[in-house]
């Protein structure tokens, strides 16, 4: 270009230079800026992110989590791209896995570039099964499943596995025996991944009893109370049988009375991934009308908070918990204060105005999709060349995708 602007000057009648070379000048700029649009059109216009849950109390926080994110991420100056957000909600029921295959479907016929999963259990594996089927990304906020061969090439899980943290803590505690808490459809511990990683770090055999909780929440109170009263009648039934053998030896009696001072402990793991559900059940802990001194409970989620923590210390009762949430930035206050918009809060600093692990993940996976696409656009700036015309997303010449459920 440096070359061609003499060339020109040369040819220009003196006469006319002066307008002239404004034209020129004009024509080159009007050029340039051209090519400096072919060029940024290469970057998309926007990503499209859409996003999919059963309807629940919880899942409409983490809903407001994504929101939240969005409207964070968009609010940036000098931004290569924006974020366009969209949420749909499914009926929960035994038709669920197709619901929401059907709604993805017809979503996608609109565009989209990528998926997020708020639920886990069948509706995950149905929108898994999607998204592989047609290359899309796909980022879950769901407890990861235990896959032996994990061939799932498109989708991530940011939400940790407590399965290898759990066997970690019971091999260093040392036990051989435990108790599940187990809750029904927000169990998020894959217990094929527990055995998978007690069996790789120790030989030492760990065996399991199940317990489910009850489905009603205000059930929790006479659950725990039945619970205690069938352990404390299967701990003592052998040392009152061992008793009645001992009477007519003193000597023996005296060893014997020894097992019964000392009762069997209870090793306790509570696996819900339900915030509401799992404060709830520790509340009835804490208020239980009976000894809790050889009891040691497991909360086997990320949501044990400080505020669990110091109402346990001052209950004097055995228990452990995890924590994934760093509550020392600004990010997890400024959402924890916008979560709290349009919800009734207790008056005292409970766990319920904490922010939960659920919602914390669920902001973070707009910023996982943000930094993926802006460092796959970095690496090839013309990866989504074509992909928008007019502002409507397009596959391969022709708009969204030709797809059926």
């Amino acid at each position: 270009m440096g070359l061609f602007i003499p060339f020109i000057s040369c040819c220009i009648c003196p006469l006319h230079s002066q307008s002239s070379l404004r034209n020129i000048r004009l024509m080159l700029t009007l050029s340039f800026l051209l090519g400096l649009t072919n060029l940024t059109l290469t970057y998309p216009s926007k990503v499209i992110i859409k996003s999919f849950t059963c309807e629940n109390e919880e899942a409409k926080i983490a809903t407001k989590a994504l929101r939240y994110a969005v409207d964070e991420i968009n609010s940036r100056d000098a931004l290569p791209f924006r974020l366009s957000f969209d949420h749909h909600d499914i009926e929960p029921g035994a038709s669920e896995a197709w619901s929401l295959i059907t709604t993805v479907c017809n979503e996608l016929k609109e565009g989209g570039m990528t998926l997020i999963s708020i639920d886990g259990g069948r509706g995950y594996e149905a929108i898994r099964g999607l998204a592989d089927a047609l290359e899309m990304p796909l980022i879950s906020i769901a407890p990861p499943t235990y896959q032996i061969d994990n061939t799932n090439f498109f989708g991530i899980a940011i939400r940790p596995s407590t399965a290898e943290i759990l066997a970690d803590f019971i091999i260093h505690k040392g036990w051989t025996e435990i108790i599940m808490f187990t809750d029904g459809d927000y169990s998020g511990i894959p217990m094929p991944s527990l055995w998978h990683h007690l069996y790789k770090k120790t030989n030492q055999s760990v065996s399991a009893h199940m317990v489910e909780l009850p489905a009603e929440m205000d059930q929790f109170d006479e659950f725990l109370k039945q619970f205690h009263i069938r352990r404390f009648n299967e701990t003592h039934a052998f040392h009152s049988r061992q008793i009645q053998q001992a009477q007519e030896d003193t000597n023996d009696l005296k060893n014997q009375c020894k097992d019964v001072i000392i009762p069997k402990f209870n090793r306790i793991i509570i696996d819900t991934t339900s915030p509401s559900r799992m404060q709830k059940l520790l509340s009835a802990i804490r208020s239980a009308q009976f000894s809790q001194a050889y009891y040691h409970y497991v909360v086997g989620n990320f949501d044990f908070s400080p505020y669990d923590v110091e109402m346990f210390h001052q209950g004097n009762i055995n228990i452990s918990g995890f924590q994934l949430i760093n509550r020392e930035t600004r990010g997890y206050w400024n959402l924890r204060k916008h979560l709290k918009k349009g919800r009734q809060m207790t008056t005292d600093a409970s766990a319920g105005d904490d922010l939960d692990a659920h919602s914390a993940l669920a902001h973070d996976a707009i910023l996982v999709a943000y930094h993926g696409f802006a460092r796959c656009l970095a690496a090839n700036d013309s990866l989504f060349h074509g992909t928008f015309r007019h502002g409507r997303f397009h596959n391969r010449g022709y708009p969204g995708y030709k797809i059926l459920p």
